[in-house]
């Protein structure tokens, strides 16, 4: 009989009060040290489809419900301004390599992390939490 495990591994979270920015961090790491063509996707857990999604070189493709609020900055992360409070949750960023590059587990990158939506009057804080995957 399978059972289910539950593997956490360590993301980050970011704060922001309502209306204001926050930068959502993502690297890009070259196969190799080497540049290649790579899509980015950004997704927002419980979202259908994507936040934003750019193909290298090419324009990109945003989510009606983030249109006029995301750019990319600093490489691949997401600066997301004006946030809602329907803007907090977990956020990953997906780089895949095109152009023929095998998107192997050592190919492939992305992140987690976590956006919390301040809805007081208190200041917005950091903190390191951890994700949990379901493993079956």
């Amino acid at each position: 009989m399978g059972g289910v495990g539950v593997l956490c591994i360590q993301a980050n979270s970011k704060a922001s009060s309502l209306g204001g920015q926050q930068v959502l961090d993502c690297q890009l790491n070259y196969p190799d040290g080497k540049p290649v063509r790579y899509m980015v996707e950004w997704k927002k857990q419980g979202l259908e489809g994507y936040v934003f999604m750019m193909y290298d070189g090419y324009p990109p493709n945003v989510n009606p419900l983030y249109a006029d609020r995301v750019r990319l900055v600093n490489g691949l992360s997401l600066e997301i301004s004006h946030i809602k409070e329907q803007d907090e949750g977990w956020y990953e960023c997906k780089v895949i390599y095109i152009d023929g590059v095998a998107n192997n587990d050592n190919k492939h990158n992305g992140t987690w992390i976590y956006l919390n939506v301040n809805t007081s009057s208190l200041p917005p804080h950091s903190l390191s939490i951890e994700r949990p995957f379901v493993v079956n």
